[in-house]
């Protein structure tokens, strides 16, 4: 069911756990939906031929001779199969398009997804079907640390390693070590070599923490793999697993930083196999981890540095191009002695006296030798570690800094803490004096993460735009909070803790950490008087918050409640007069907020995906406040007047996905816009608007340094655009006219949107007269879809242009646009175009001739990617009148042409002006009158495809063309070669004979995965593409 009725079965009383789970889920169909139709392909492609195979199994056997059984899973499948054919249908022929359209698809794919798992695990119809794998994607890329060293003393070992992995009778290698000593960045440097060197065809990774999560683990491996699992339910991801390990070649899988041997079967990886070629490396500090799974060969051991290796690591951390300054040699080499080879000590001392002075060295040397000892046992290498890690704290330029590098370690182990996190919670704690703005906060948390990560006490996250802490550093760090004087930090972050930890029941600690446990209870009443920080935040176990259990907290300054089912907020919230920062994220069953209002002192709020039906009148109250959210917080259908208005600094607003019907008229029953007009403090601002005429008409234009204004009488479309994660940081979406809005708004958000988006937009027929109304020279991303009355895209009319048309412009998309005939015929002015990188078109019916025509070529001179689906097309580019030689699409990397009943080739005009020096992939489907793709004077600049994917193209003869010269002589080269092809896909294409004429000599050095389907007529065979690797190839 659509968002909007469950929306309204909401409002009619279903319980509330059913309906959130089920909101949470609509939005995520939008987000996901390209994960979701990758995944699907796969699985579409893997699941069909297999229920070919039982087709002609059961042609075979005779339909009487069948068991009773295996007809009624023929039938189930053959039922599925329909399904699977429509969808991929839908799919080829609304590929990329608008939110809706993806959400419904989206929500489709995932129900058929599952009904199509259930047959692939159903042990009658695996008995049955000769599995086959799906098709091989792309190899995956790992990244290599950037300051990897391949040390002198680490080759012995390494090349170990790496014969481990090639070996083909071991099927696990271990690699252990202590903490620090480097496993992690060398097993990367490794599988980054390994695929380099073609062992494998993709590398995936794990961290495992000391509290194992197997979802975690396996959503990690599926993330790898380019799927998503989306069961919840261990045994059942287990399974899905096992099928996509057995579709996927050869795997490298790494699983860094075990604690303790795990059950491999139980996460869902198989057992090392023809079938399934899944290696797996794991890395331990412990020698007997994982004993039981390896027997035959021992753990290998990683040790300190030796020899010159760490005097050239701490000059590469300390000096500048592996030298150290004038006259520190001395004292250099003294502390390297000190740091016995261990890579962490020698990186985070390095890096800590970089640009310091010769007193920080003699200094540094002075406490260091405190630590010093002849042993080399693991415990006094862990204090040599913990000494070079606390000097390097003590180094930190300022107490801010400290703090900051402290925080790091409240998050759970492998943690991606998000910068913007950080920035509240230092604002929360106001830890940074002299800030006036959020902004500035941001600035300064920028610098101060920037500074660790120089220090080498934090790495680059995982996602954007956010950190990691390494263990051993996350658990030196814990233990500085926690030996401070004041405050102590008390940090038990996802430790699986079900109950309260008695010792902080009263305590002199400043900060308490107790994300991600399984809190089914808290106690009646906690005495840290000097706590200013508590995290609650995903424990999902937990549904009551006693009373009294404030009373003895009123220090509070940051709390986060993220993820916690509880209904209500425990009176003694009222106490806490000192908070600034209250997170109440995800807190779904909680309705009734208005007590916050008594928290004056209050300056971020975030109540984004909660449950609150309207903002309490008393939020009027939060005079301080700076930062409020409640995106997607669906049932919240009213603000009520004067609560906005009074929030005079506020700075952030972000209210998509919510309340939208602002008021109009004078009755004053809720807000209206021009609230939000009076606060002048405001800088970012993402909210929804139901009806254009809500926009006062007159008004001083606000300076709103970043907004994501919709504009929609469409439900669906506004939540589709919440939903979506914003890749520009100025946005409008409309579904009307810009002549419809006010002279200030225009100024505002016009005239500085970088996204712009029309959708449902009935009356607009020229987008030209759009972009000069309305100034659009910022923008950068183009998407227009359902405005029926469009011919031409951009039509010049009367008169040309004096200035170039969308100057910024990168992405064009265009979509279900049912009289729309092409997109510009006509000459435009110098400048036009000319940063677009990807037009992508689907169902435009009477989009006809030429996608690009020469004059629109001629501008697109940074063309990389064209999507092309359900149009009437008869050649994706146009090159007939353009006379000068220069050569065009010369940075083009990827073509998909899906569903072109008339495309006849890919171009018009003369092939010497095709130059496709960087086109990559090429996928083609569903054309019926193409007899071939490339001729075969184009293929010289084919140089860089690497995948070719042809499907249902039942007019297709050869891949490559013959060329016939003026006077009908037919021209054959005596040879063809693609020197990076490694993925060829050829499915369904009854007619294609050879993919060149047999009189060429064909070579293909690179190519690795061959795949066939339904090709009978095809007469090349395997060796006649002359690969110098070994081909996996999968034919029916």
């Amino acid at each position: 069911m659509d968002i909007a009725v469950s929306t309204l079965q909401w409002c009619c009383g279903d319980p509330l756990a059913w309906a959130w789970d089920e909101v949470k889920k609509q939005c995520l169909y939008c987000i996901k939906y390209k994960e979701n139709a990758e995944a699907f392909e796969s699985d579409a492609t893997e699941f069909l031929e297999k229920v070919q195979r039982l087709e002609e199994a059961v042609q075979r056997s005779g339909r009487h001779s069948i068991r009773g059984e295996l007809q009624r899973q023929l039938g189930k499948s053959t039922d599925v199969k329909n399904k699977v054919n429509v969808l991929t249908s839908d799919m080829e022929t609304a590929t990329s398009t608008g939110c809706i359209s993806n959400y419904k698809l989206s929500k489709r794919i995932v129900k058929l997804r599952k009904a199509m798992m259930q047959l692939l695990q159903d042990p009658e119809f695996i008995s049955a079907v000769s599995l086959q794998p799906q098709a091989i994607r792309p190899p995956s890329r790992v990244k290599r640390p950037d300051d990897f060293l391949y040390f002198t003393s680490r080759k012995p070992t390494m090349d170990e390693i790496m014969n481990a992995l090639k070996d083909e009778g071991r099927s696990i290698v271990r690699v252990y070590g202590m903490g620090g000593v480097g496993k992690t960045y060398m097993v990367k440097a490794l599988a980054s070599r390994a695929l380099k060197e073609k062992k494998f065809d993709r590398v995936v990774e794990s961290v495992v923490s000391q509290t194992v999560d197997l979802r975690k683990i396996q959503g990690d491996i599926a993330h790898g793999l380019g799927v998503e699992l989306t069961s919840t339910e261990v045994q059942d991801r287990a399974d899905d697993l096992r099928n996509l390990f057995n579709d996927h070649g050869n795997i490298l899988l790494i699983l860094d930083g075990l604690w303790e041997t795990i059950n491999l079967s139980t996460i869902g990886i198989p057992q090392y196999s023809e079938r399934c070629k899944c290696k797996i490396l794991i890395t331990t500090r412990q020698m007997n981890v994982c004993d039981d799974l390896d027997r035959q060969y021992s753990a290998i051991q990683i040790n300190v540095l030796s020899g010159d290796d760490p005097w050239t690591l701490f000059t590469q951390k300390a000096g500048d191009n592996l030298k150290v300054p004038p006259g520190f040699e001395e004292i250099g080499k003294k502390i390297v002695e000190e740091c016995r080879g261990l890579p962490i000590a020698l990186s985070t001392i390095g890096s800590a006296l970089y640009k310091k002075d010769l007193t920080y060295w003699e200094t540094a040397a002075t406490r260091l030798h405190s630590s010093k000892t002849a042993s080399i046992k693991e415990d006094d290498l862990n204090s040599v570690i913990r000494k070079c890690i606390e000097l390097s704290y003590s180094f930190l330029p300022n107490d801010t800094c400290k703090r900051v590098f402290l925080m790091c370690s409240i998050f759970p182990e492998d943690y991606n803490i998000p910068k913007e996190t950080l920035t509240r919670y230092v604002m929360g704690l106001a830890l940074i004096r002299g800030i006036e703005t959020v902004k500035e906060a941001r600035g300064d948390i920028h610098q101060i993460v920037e500074e660790l990560k120089a220090a080498s006490l934090l790495l680059d996250g995982d996602k954007e735009e956010t950190v990691k802490m390494h263990d051993v550093i996350r658990d030196i760090s814990i233990q500085i909070g926690y030996n401070q004087e004041k405050p102590k930090s008390i940090v038990k972050a996802s430790m699986k803790l079900e109950n309260w930890p008695g010792e902080i029941l009263t305590n002199s600690c400043g900060a308490i950490s107790l994300i991600s446990n399984h809190l089914k209870k808290l106690p009646d009443r906690v005495d840290c008087p000097e706590t200013e920080i508590l995290l609650l935040q995903d424990n999902k176990n937990l549904r009551l918050v006693p009373d009294e259990f404030f009373q003895g907290m009123r220090a509070l300054k940051v709390l986060d409640f993220t993820g916690v089912k509880f209904k209500s907020l425990p009176s003694s919230t009222r106490q806490l007069s000192l908070l600034r920062l209250l997170s109440l994220d995800n807190c779904r069953f909680l309705k009734d907020v208005s007590m916050i209002g008594e928290l004056n002192r209050l300056e971020i709020l975030t109540l984004r995906m909660s449950g609150i039906t309207s903002l309490p009148e008393s939020f009027a109250n939060l005079k301080e406040l700076r930062i409020l959210d409640i995106t997607l917080s669906l049932q919240c259908e009213n603000v009520p007047p004067g609560v906005i208005s009074s929030m005079d600094k506020l700075e952030e607003l972000y209210m998509q996905g919510c309340f939208a019907d602002w008021e109009i008229t004078n009755e004053n029953r809720k807000t209206n816009f021009q609230e939000i007009l009076t606060l002048g403090s405001l800088t970012i601002l993402k909210v929804d608007i139901k009806n254009v005429c809500c926009l006062p008409p007159d008004s001083v234009a606000p300076n709103w340094e970043k907004f994501d204004i919709c504009v929609s009488d469409s439900e669906e479309c506004r939540l589709a655009n919440a939903a979506q994660q914003a890749s520009f940081t100025r946005g409008l979406t409309t579904g009307v006219n810009l002549e419809a809005f006010p002279e200030w708004f225009r100024q505002a958000v016009s005239h500085k949107a970088e996204k712009l988006s029309y959708q449902f937009c009935g009356n607009l027929s020229n987008i030209l007269q759009e972009y000069l109304y309305g100034n659009f020279d910022e923008v950068k991303s183009l998407y227009i879809d359902q405005c029926a009355d469009i011919a031409q895209l951009i039509k010049l009319g009367n008169g040309l242009p004096n200035q170039p048309v969308f100057p910024k412009l990168e992405k064009l998309n265009i979509h279900h646009m049912q009289k729309t005939e092409g997109i510009c015929t006509e000459e435009l002015p110098p400048g036009s175009l000319q940063q677009v990188k990807m037009v992508e078109v689907s169902e435009c019916p009477k989009l006809k001739d030429s996608l690009l025509p020469p004059n629109l070529i001629q501008r697109m001179s940074n063309l990389e990617e064209v999507k092309v689906t359900g149009t009437s097309i008869n050649a994706v580019f146009g090159f007939d009148g353009i006379t000068f030689q220069g050569g065009q699409l010369r940075k083009l990397k990827r073509l998909t042409l899906l569903n072109l009943s008339q495309l006849t080739s890919l171009w018009k005009g003369p092939s010497e002006l095709v130059m496709f020096h960087r086109l990559e992939v090429v996928k083609v489907s569903q054309r019926e009158n193409l007899r071939y793709i490339f001729p075969y004077t184009v293929c010289d600049y084919l140089c860089h495809l690497q995948v070719l994917w042809l499907e249902d193209c039942s007019g297709l003869e050869k891949v490559i063309g013959g060329h016939t010269d003026e006077n009908g002589v037919h021209e054959v080269p005596e040879s063809i070669t693609l020197p990076r092809l490694t993925t060829l896909t050829l499915q369904r294409l009854p007619h294609l004979t050879d993919f060149y004429t047999q009189e060429a000599y064909l070579r293909c050095p690179e190519l690795q995965r061959l795949h066939k389907q339904d090709c009978k007529r095809l007469r090349t065979n395997l060796s006649d593409y002359h690969s110098d690797q070994e081909i996996q190839e999968k034919s029916s």
